[in-house]
């Protein structure tokens, strides 16, 4: 269902501090899900237009970089990213945002 791929964006391998601040940001993004499939670029948690996390660290992120394109962002590095078809379950990008981010690589769901 998921599979890494070399590819995209670069994704920066983050820490201990990256990872809190990711896993902060899919517990807002949960009830927000809907938004994942829209079109256009947009921060749908966090950033300085998201839903508000909570964090002190504003520019901690999930931006939809365009139609079936999500990254989790720290200013301007690039932790997590995932590029998924319109049918895919919103449960497999949140785990796939994890997995990226564990694996610094992009994820691609089939």
């Amino acid at each position: 269902m998921v599979e890494a791929k070399s590819g995209g964006r670069t994704i920066t391998r983050g820490g201990d501090t990256e990872e809190a601040k990711l896993e902060v940001c899919l517990q807002k993004l949960a009830d927000k899900t809907h938004l994942l499939y829209f079109t256009g670029s947009k921060s749908i948690v966090g950033g300085y237009k998201g839903a508000p996390t909570g964090l002190a660290d504003i520019t901690a992120r999930i931006d939809r970089q365009g139609t079936g394109n999500v990254q989790f962002q720290v200013g301007d590095e690039s932790y997590a990213g995932v590029v998924f078809p319109p049918d895919a379950d919103p449960a497999d990008i949140l785990q796939g945002l994890r997995d990226s981010f564990a694996n610094g690589t992009l994820v691609r769901l089939q």
